[in-house]
């Protein structure tokens, strides 16, 4: 409370712990979030395929054996239909996903500009002696304002010589501290943003596109080319 009332550093507490504050709040929140989505990402791993997905992916992958055909593979508007079927629980996230997603990349953006922990806590020394240098300069006021609160303390013989406190001996003048250059500034955090950013753009309609993403490897999906046709197993026949 006397310090409210007081204020021996200025604003430049309150500013400071402002500014820390809601860095640190962000930047919480930005890390909870990653782990939130790797816990999701965890237990959508364990969610088991449809009923309908076993046999599905028997048929598309040995069926064709049945008739002779064992060098034909399945065509890839096949495989992207026998994977939608066994990947139908995940896909139904995919809204909500995107919701995170975008939240995230929102939240990413805050803390490249506004809510950037870099430019708050760089600097922090010379805001330090900021402070200090108010209470050089308002040191008389100050302490003033303390004795007509709390009472003039009573000094005894021996310390009397050394009363009076002199702020003036103390040099606080925060221009004799180095800064880096501000290109140096965050530039490390920021680069790491900018990495975790472009990651995480990448997920977007992931459980959407997954489907895709596994008929996209050439071991699966039909690559046999023959008289310049493509040849592959349609689930019934050879489609050229």
């Amino acid at each position: 409370d006397h310090m409210e009332a007081l204020k021996p550093f200025g604003d430049v507490p309150k500013k400071l712990t402002i500014e820390v504050k809601r860095s640190f709040v962000a930047s919480r929140t930005f890390v909870r979030a990653l782990f939130d989505g790797r816990d999701i990402v965890k237990k959508l791993m364990e969610v088991l395929p449809t009923n309908d997905c076993g046999d599905e992916f028997m048929r598309m992958t040995y069926c064709a054996h049945c008739k002779g055909i064992t060098n034909i593979k399945p065509c890839l508007g096949y495989c992207h239909n026998v994977f939608e079927t066994c990947l139908f629980n995940q896909s139904q996230v995919n809204k909500d996903w995107n919701n995170y997603v975008e939240a995230l990349l929102l939240l990413i953006t805050r803390l490249e500009t506004s809510f950037n922990i870099e430019p708050v806590m760089d600097p922090i020394h010379i805001k330090i002696s900021e402070a200090i240098m108010n209470f050089q300069e308002n040191g008389v006021a100050v302490s003033q304002k303390l004795f007509d609160s709390c009472g003039k303390p009573r000094i005894g013989k021996r310390s009397a010589t050394n009363s009076k406190a002199s702020f003036n001996k103390y040099d606080f003048n925060y221009a004799t501290f180095e800064s880096r250059p501000v290109a140096a500034l965050g530039s490390k955090f920021d680069r790491l943003l900018q990495d975790v950013k472009r990651k995480i753009k990448r997920t977007k309609d992931f459980w959407l596109k997954l489907p895709e993403s596994m008929c996209s490897h050439s071991h699966l999906v039909g690559t046999n080319i023959k008289d310049g046709s493509l040849n592959c197993w349609n689930g019934t026949d050879i489609l050229q």
